[in-house]
Parts: structure tokens; sequence; C-alpha cells
């Protein structure tokens, strides 16, 4: 996952919500909190501001990772 996109964000977003936009997925946060450090984790991201998404591959697609699946899902 090198390649980034970037997803403008509305006030009231959230790390699911974007996830769920960049992904189809809102359990895949991790990938998109390690690629935007200097963003503040909290109930809601700011509006206006860009968060980068890593373009996921074909191989990122196919292995789970239970380490980002809710226990619930699993």
């Amino acid at each position: 996952m090198s390649d980034l996109v970037g997803h403008p964000t509305i006030e009231g977003d959230t790390w699911y919500k974007i996830a769920d936009r960049a992904y189809g997925d809102s359990t895949l946060t991790a990938p998109l909190i390690a690629a935007n450090p200097g963003v503040p984790i909290g109930p809601t991201i700011p509006g206006g501001i860009t968060i980068y998404a890593p373009v996921r591959t074909e191989d990122d697609n196919n292995s789970t990772n239970l380490d980002l699946v809710p226990f619930w899902k699993r």
C-alpha cells in the first residue's frame, strides 16, 4: 500500500465513515490512522481537511488481518 487517495472531510466525519467511503468496510480504520499521523483521534474528525487512504492491493483484499476486524465480526 504505497499510493494514497485523498478524501475531504465534512464536519462530523469519523474514521469509520471515511473507511467505509474509502474501502467499503468501516472496520478498516487502521490503515487510515497510520497514513494520517497528524490527525487527532477522537469521536469525530474536523471538516475541511483531507484524509489520505492507502490504496489497497489485491493481496490486501484477499488477506484477513484479525487485528482489524472487531471481535463481534470474527
